[in-house]
C-alpha cells in the first residue's frame, strides 16, 4: 500500500497518508476531503570516495553492504 504526501486546501496542512485501493484521502487535522497528493522528491546516490555513501556512512563488506 503506498504513502503518499498531501496538502489539504482548507487547512494547508501537509501530511503522509497510507492510501489502500481507490480510497479517497481526508485530512487528518480537519477531516476535509479537498487534499491534493504531492509530487515525491526521488532519492539518488552516488558512491563517495574510499566506497562511503553521500552522507559519509559505510558501504562496504566492512558494514555489511555488498559493493559491485
Amino acid at each position: 500500500m503506498p504513502l503518499f504526501q498531501y496538502v489539504c486546501e482548507e487547512c494547508e496542512q501537509t501530511s503522509e497518508l497510507l492510501i489502500r485501493g481507490e480510497e479517497k484521502p481526508a485530512c487528518p487535522y480537519c477531516g476535509s476531503e479537498r487534499v491534493t497528493r504531492q509530487v515525491g522528491a526521488f532519492a539518488a546516490m552516488s558512491a563517495g570516495s574510499k566506497g562511503e555513501t553521500p552522507s559519509g556512512g559505510c558501504c562496504g563488506p566492512s558494514c555489511g553492504c555488498m559493493s559491485n
